[in-house]
């Protein structure tokens, strides 16, 4: 979605998210997480000096190369991170042993 002009980039981005957020569990969407972190790992291990030093135009944004867009996820990790966070459930403590009764307790 990059090389598009943000007046269609940005509602576009937002729809897609929407409705790929429709119906997803905490545990489906670290999973799905955590295949593509594998998979960008795996392919910037595979990636030389060169090939970093690629990329391209991006309407309105200028000029990126592969390292700066790698580089721009973990700035974007670092400013949405507590937010993801604040957005998940918080675990439910384990009951008081003082509080369950004799014959349940472990």
């Amino acid at each position: 979605m990059y090389n598009f002009p943000r007046v269609i980039r940005d509602p576009a981005s937002a729809m897609i998210a929407r409705r790929g957020a429709r119906g997803q569990t905490v545990n489906g969407l670290r999973e799905s997480y955590e295949a593509a972190y594998a998979a960008a790992l795996r392919t910037l291990e595979t990636l030389t000096d060169e090939d970093l030093g690629l990329g391209a135009r991006f309407w309105g944004e200028g000029f990126f190369d592969i390292w700066s867009l790698y580089a721009a996820q973990a700035d974007h990790l670092a400013e949405h991170g507590g937010h993801v966070r604040e957005g998940l459930p918080h675990p439910t403590p384990a009951p008081r042993q003082e509080n369950v009764p004799l014959s349940e307790r472990r």
